[in-house]
Formats: C-alpha cells, structure tokens, sequence
C-alpha cells in the first residue's frame, strides 16, 4: 500500500493515459501529494466558505436588530385580550422561510453523526423568529397600530427525504390602536 502512494513510476504511468485537462488536477509525483493538494484546496475553500457565511449571517443580524429597532414603538404580548381599551383589531402576521447554507449544513451532518446539541438549528429559529416579528411589526406600523396583542409562532419544517431543508416561521396577532 505504502509503494501505491508514494510510487511515481505508477503514478505517471496512470497519469499519462489521462486527458490533459484532467492531468491539470493532478499536479505532484505521486498519489500522495496528490492526495495532499487536493485535501488542502478542500480546508481552504472550506474556510473561505466559511468565513464569507459569517460575515453575511452577521450583516444580516445587524440589519435585524436595526429594524427592531426602528420598530420598537410597537409592543407586543402574548394575552390574548389587551387590558386597556383598545379599538379597530386587525390580524397581521409576518411569515419567513429560512434555511442553512451548505457549509453549516456540512457541520449539522457532522454534529448529528456523532451526537449532541446542534446550536445551529437554535440559531435558524431565533434568527426566523426575530424576522418574522419585525415583518408582523412592520404590517402593524403600515396599519396605523401601536400594539399587537396575542402574539403567537407556527413553525413548519420543509423536508426532503428525512433532511430538513427549510423552516417556515409564521408569527401573527391581532393589531390595536
């Protein structure tokens, strides 16, 4: 096994059948720096891959909690009556659909084959239900409404095959002056 990896008579014997724009792939004189360049081209793309979904997952955070923000005149609870005297009730909701990007869904693979908690579907669902909400304040605000009593979430996981794709994250309530 070990003249496999490390035999270039092999190697460029293999090597040389094969097209040269394939060859191009293969750069090395054995298996193994073969094996070497492309396992090191993988953790590199890996960690650009990474680094680029952080960077985006963190933007869009900033960009939420600003919305909130903007939105915070509008209060909500969970009664499902408003003690004060209220007017004019109209339903909102804010509904969002949001998935993992393939470099945490690498990791979520990783984390189930081997056990234990999965931080990142925690983070889907805060992040889907902070969205949601301000979409539902947003409506309010278009509304003319100060408050939204009765607030609840529906959660529906979109599913292929036993993997879960997608979350579709609903929050709605009744909006008052």
């Amino acid at each position: 096994m070990n003249d496999f990896l490390t035999s270039s008579e092999f190697y460029q014997e293999v090597i040389t059948k094969l097209p040269s724009w394939v060859r191009a792939f293969f750069p090395g004189e054995n298996m193994l720096e073969v094996f070497l360049y492309n396992a090191a081209q993988a953790i590199l793309l890996f960690i650009v891959a990474w680094s680029v979904v952080t960077y985006l997952e963190r933007r869009h955070l900033k960009a939420i909690g600003a919305q909130e923000k903007n939105l915070s005149d509008i209060h909500l609870n969970t009664l499902r009556k408003s003690h004060e005297q209220t007017s004019d009730g109209v339903m909102v909701a804010g509904s969002v659909v949001i998935a993992h990007d393939f470099v945490r869904s690498f990791l979520i693979f990783w984390r189930k084959l081997f056990g234990g908690n999965i931080s990142y579907y925690d983070r889907l669902v805060i992040k889907g239900r902070r969205v949601a909400v301000v979409r539902m304040k947003e409506e309010a605000n278009l509304r003319g409404m100060s408050k939204v009593v009765g607030v609840r979430f529906t959660t529906t996981a979109l599913t292929n095959r036993k993997r879960v794709k997608g979350v579709e994250i609903v929050a709605y309530g009744t909006a008052v002056k």
